[in-house]
């Protein structure tokens, strides 16, 4: 093993192997704990793969930023599939695809021009399509995300499932005719992606109806190397174009970091069969945080052992806190994050929410109080309703506007007040807050010296405080909030508690959906590199990536999205606590148009306010 260095300082034994394995030519997988040193890892994947040129691929403009201010780029292209995507049309369809984004939404009558379907057709009425046409176009935009080559029964979603089963209870189709009418939608549906997929039509479009036209396209990226960051969080889109390449592919990523599970994205640091090349050697928390991280990951891997860079940390009992400093303070819900941010405000602690999604929910309060007060919402999502109660029966509403909207119904002093400290965080700056809010799925990518975790981690107590199930997503993300911490962890003292007893207990472990993996081609485990590489086609020159520059139609899209996949950056890309999300998520636009879903919200007995916020006063 050759020693090699970044910099002044050398790298780990951990991460020499890593290089020798790339400078080998070999296809890997690099499994970088939180904190440890995966960025440092890259640099010297760069620095090392001399004469080579090489592609860093991301899949949002947050990571590619971060990235441009790691990299040296002398030999190595750093930009977002979406930039790739979109540049490979020429400038003529580049502006017709983004004015199409900007411009155009589906409705029932564009719908039925895309589908080739007559108003009269049975199918329409059997369904009611004419009220319930978004059901296709979510279709549509599931379909849009997977690696399939068209749609396929495993595209239904369940809540077309759930339609066509309400119809059948109200006797407008009878069960011998749904296999009939799934095959009409999948072919209806077929032709409304057509539609959207062709780059040349005036039909609407969104950001991932382009990436998808370009993975259709079967492109060939021509560089000797792609690394592809964040891999436990990928799309399936993307990682399939990845997965076709014949050059050297480098997948890095942290499997136990990958969080974003529910919004359509695959753990490629399970399923790619390369060869894992651990980085267990975390250099931003010493060992008690490191030994706590180890215990959380024991209980879906015993081999896990993570090692801290020194005995520099200390975890700590809420109720024993007497610390009066800044820190980044986590929640596992949006309902948690209002519930301490109104702490906040009323006790006078400066606190500033991290990301923007706080601006989105401000004006959602807003518009949902013209609607209660007014009868009319002053958002476009709201104009199709009259009253509150109407939102909070509507099934397709995300869980944040029902949040909101029953808050202002049961206690709108409360919401009025919720209101308020938004506007008074939001125009708080970095300097004067002493608290940083934020949501575990926002807290992905940043670090702190002082992290306190709220007590509303309620799955995470009953698993190891009383020993119940826990699902392996719950792990994961009470795994990425510990270890934010660099010097001082916090925990609310419920959770300590638990975290302390550490009772065994199951972990379910999530089944993933058939769209998911559907036409991803998995390399085969026991063909070699070199056979993989003479299977694939020879690479080709792909138009306009090898000299996108910074500032080129693709890389100034102000409209590209901002999200996914976060990884250790020092600036969080998708926050639970904007909207979360990312790209913001990137829905296939209708009239009425949803923010995107956060974390899912679970059920809570009580929310715990966090109690030491009383001691942040501004004159702390």
């Amino acid at each position: 093993m050759i020693e090699h260095t970044v910099g002044e300082h050398k790298l780990t034994d951990e991460m020499n192997l890593v290089i020798d394995a790339v400078i080998n030519g070999d296809n890997i997988k690099g499994e970088a704990f939180a904190g440890a040193g995966k960025s440092s890892t890259l640099r010297a994947i760069e620095k090392y793969h001399t004469n080579k040129q090489g592609l860093y691929i991301c899949f949002n403009k947050t990571l590619e930023n971060d990235a441009r201010s790691l990299f040296k780029g002398n030999n190595i292209h750093i930009s977002t599939a979406h930039a790739i995507a979109l540049n490979s049309n020429s400038k003529a369809q580049i502006n017709k695809i983004l004015d199409c984004i900007k411009n155009k939404s589906w409705n029932y009558k564009r719908l039925i021009s895309a589908s080739n379907l007559s108003e009269s057709d049975n199918y329409v009425k059997q369904i009611n399509l004419k009220n319930r046409w978004k059901l296709l176009i979510e279709i549509v935009e599931l379909y849009l995300t997977t690696a399939s080559k068209t749609i396929k029964e495993c595209h239904l979603t369940e809540q077309y499932h759930a339609h066509i089963s309400k119809q059948i209870k109200n006797g407008n189709i009878f069960d011998t005719e749904v296999e009939s009418i799934n095959k009409t939608t999948i072919k209806v549906a077929n032709d409304i992606a057509l539609a959207m997929l062709d780059m040349d039509s005036e039909y609407p479009k969104t950001h991932d109806a382009y990436v998808k036209a370009w993975q259709l396209s079967e492109p060939q990226l021509n560089y000797d190397y792609i690394m592809f960051d964040e891999a436990q969080d990928a799309s399936p889109v993307l990682l399939s174009v990845i997965l076709k390449q014949s050059c050297q592919q480098i997948f890095v990523g942290d499997r136990y970091q990958s969080i974003y599970q529910f919004k359509g994205s695959v753990n490629a640091m399970d399923i790619i069969p390369y060869k894992t090349y651990p980085l267990s050697q975390s250099f931003r928390y010493g060992k008690e945080i490191a030994d706590l991280a180890s215990t959380i990951l024991q209980h879906h891997n015993e081999s896990v052992n993570i090692s801290g860079i020194n005995n520099d940390s200390k975890i700590v009992n809420a109720k024993d806190y007497e610390g009066t400093g800044k820190l980044l303070y986590i929640t596992h819900t949006n309902k948690g994050l209002y519930e301490a941010l109104i702490t906040s405000f009323q006790t006078g602690a400066p606190t500033k929410c991290i990301g923007n999604k706080v601006e989105f929910t401000l004006n959602n309060l807003k518009s949902l109080f013209s609607l209660h007060n007014n009868g009319k919402g002053e958002l476009s999502a709201h104009s199709r309703y009259t009253s509150l109660e109407e939102i909070i029966d509507n099934d397709s509403i995300n869980s944040e506007t029902k949040y909101l909207s029953e808050l202002i119904l049961k206690d709108p002093k409360k919401a009025s007040i919720l209101m308020r400290a938004i506007e008074w965080s939001i125009y708080m700056s970095d300097e004067d807050s002493h608290v940083h809010l934020v949501t575990a799925h926002g807290s992905k990518g940043l670090e702190a010296d002082t992290v306190m975790l709220a007590d509303d981690f309620y799955e995470a107590i009953n698993s190891f405080g009383k020993g119940k199930p826990m699902s392996e997503q719950e792990l994961y993300l009470l795994y990425v909030a510990v270890t934010r911490a660099k010097k001082t962890l916090v925990l609310a003292d419920e959770l300590y508690t638990a975290l302390t007893s550490n009772l065994a207990f199951t972990l379910k472990k999530p089944v993933v959906p058939d769209y998911l993996l559907d036409d991803l081609q998995i390399p085969d485990p026991t063909v070699s590199n070199e056979q993989q590489k003479a299977d694939s086609v020879p690479p080709k020159p792909t138009p306009n990536v090898q000299n996108e520059q910074p500032g080129s139609n693709a890389d100034s899209v102000s409209e590209e999205p901002n999200s996914k996949g976060q990884g250790e950056q020092s600036v969080p890309e998708e926050q639970a606590v904007e909207t979360h999300s990312e790209q913001q998520e990137q829905t296939v636009q209708t009239e009425q148009s949803q923010p995107p879903a956060d974390e899912p919200e679970p059920e809570p007995e009580s929310q715990i306010p966090p109690l030491f916020f009383g001691q942040l006063t501004s004159e702390t």
